[in-house]
């Protein structure tokens, strides 16, 4: 049996409107789960507030949160080092610079691959950025520079918030090829909040199908 890289037991979550979660328990083993809605429209389901909970961005009412065994809540710090948040804009670090972020992000994650992110980020034709800061990035610019360093990042667990949006197609592409190849290695989890097509990765994606109610705004 294959050991989970991510464990949620018991969570429950709501705004002042609605409830997402209630006791919701489940297993992330090895590969890419793709969330997905239940409902069809696929908005308000939860998607980007369940990346944010497992993210410890936000906090739940009740449930316990364990990556490589790591508690959320008894060692937060070690529980943030196994994985890494690729949320869908930067805001929180929108004053830094593409350099001054990605330092950031090799200060938490230690064996990140920094050799191999130029190569990268060329190849997204994110490069030459200059002095420039991250909200005077294109929407896509930032995007393909948050999914870059995840990719790097050597964490065994990436949180992934609509990493194509705003991402043009031969970028899209790529992006999809490494984060199979991820997915692929066993060593890896990928959860991936995508309502675009995932292209290759999605043929060995596990669908997950969140237990929410309907609604009509979208978190």
């Amino acid at each position: 049996m294959t050991t989970p890289l991510l464990q949620v037991q018991g969570l429950s979550f709501e705004y002042p409107e609605r409830s997402l979660f209630k006791h919701w328990s489940h297993d992330f083993s090895p590969g890419l789960t793709w969330l997905r809605d239940a409902n069809a429209d696929g908005y308000g389901s939860g998607k980007t507030s369940l990346l944010r909970l497992l993210a410890t961005e936000l906090t739940p009412a009740a449930g316990r949160l364990l990556a490589l065994g790591v508690d959320a809540s008894l060692d937060p710090l070690g529980y943030r080092r196994q994985l890494v948040w690729c949320g869908a804009d930067l805001h929180s670090v929108a004053h830094l610079t593409p350099d001054g972020y990605i330092s950031r992000l090799a200060g938490q994650h230690p064996a990140m691959d920094l050799a191999a992110l130029p190569a990268l980020l060329q190849s997204l034709e994110v490069d030459a950025l200059g002095h420039k800061t991250i909200d005077q990035l294109s929407t896509g610019t930032r995007r393909k520079l948050a999914v870059a360093v995840a990719l790097v990042s050597r964490a065994p667990v990436l949180l992934l918030d609509e990493p194509l949006a705003g991402v043009d197609q031969r970028s899209a592409k790529l992006i999809c090829s490494r984060l199979a190849a991820l997915a692929r290695d066993g060593q890896h989890l990928l959860v991936v909040a995508s309502h675009a097509d995932l292209g290759e990765a999605s043929d060995i994606a596990v669908r997950l199908d969140l237990p929410t109610g309907s609604g009509t705004t979208a978190y």
